[in-house]
C-alpha cells in the first residue's frame, strides 16, 4: 500500500503504530515481521543501498552474515542462502511487511529506476513474493511512482486519508489515539 499525505500529517506514526499492532497481535498462521525502514536514514544511492538495508532489516535478530551488496540478482541469492536460518528461526510461513517511510525520497536520490523495477518484482513474481509487503508512505512523488501506468510501483495502492467527520473524530479521540 502507498500512504500519500504532506509533510508532518502523521505518516510515520501511522507505520510506527502499524508496526506495533501487527507485533502485539500476532497472526493465527502467518508470522508477520514488521520492519521500519526510514528512506531518510538509508538515503540509497543505488540498488545494494537499498537493497542491502532491506537485507538488513529481514535478517535483524537471526546471526547470519551481512550481505556485501551488489546487484538485486545478488540480493536473492543472499535471501537463498540464509532462508534455511530465517525458516529455522520464524517457521516456513513467514513474511517480512516492509514499512517504507518517505519512498519518494529514493526515488529523488537512485539514478533510475532499477531500483523500484527490482522492488515490484520481489513483491509480484520472484521466489521471494509470498514472503515480502509493502506499506510505504511519502508525498505527492510518491503518487508519480504509484500512478503512472508505465511506473514500476503501480503494484502498490494508494490509500487516500481525509478529513474526519465529527463522530469519527470523537471515536478516535475515546480510542486514546
Amino acid at each position: 500500500y502507498g500512504v500519500l499525505g504532506g509533510r508532518r500529517c502523521g505518516k510515520t506514526s501511522f507505520l510506527l503504530q502499524l508496526e506495533h499492532d501487527l507485533n502485539a497481535t500476532p497472526a493465527p498462521t502467518r508470522r508477520l515481521l514488521p520492519r521500519f525502514l526510514d528512506m531518510q536514514e538509508v538515503v540509497p544511492r543505488s540498488p545494494s543501498d537499498f537493497f542491502g538495508a532491506i537485507y538488513r532489516v529481514v535478517t535483524k535478530d537471526t546471526g547470519v552474515q551481512p550481505w556485501q551488496g551488489g546487484p538485486y540478482q545478488d540480493f536473492l541469492s543472499s535471501l537463498d542462502r540464509v532462508r534455511p536460518a530465517l525458516e529455522k528461526r520464524l517457521g516456513p510461513d513467514w513474511v517480512v511487511v516492509l514499512l517504507m517511510d518517505e519512498l519518494d525520497l529514493a526515488a529523488e536520490k537512485l539514478p533510475d529506476s532499477e531500483c523500484f523495477a527490482n522492488l515490484r518484482n520481489l513483491l509480484m513474481v520472484s521466489r521471494y513474493s509470498r514472503n515480502f509487503r509493502v506499506v510505504a508512505t511519502g508525498v505527492s512523488s510518491l503518487s508519480d511512482l504509484i500512478t503512472d501506468r508505465s511506473s514500476p510501483l503501480n503494484n502498490l495502492d494508494p490509500v487516500y486519508l481525509g478529513i474526519l467527520s465529527g463522530e469519527a473524530t470523537w471515536a478516535l479521540v475515546k480510542a486514546g489515539f
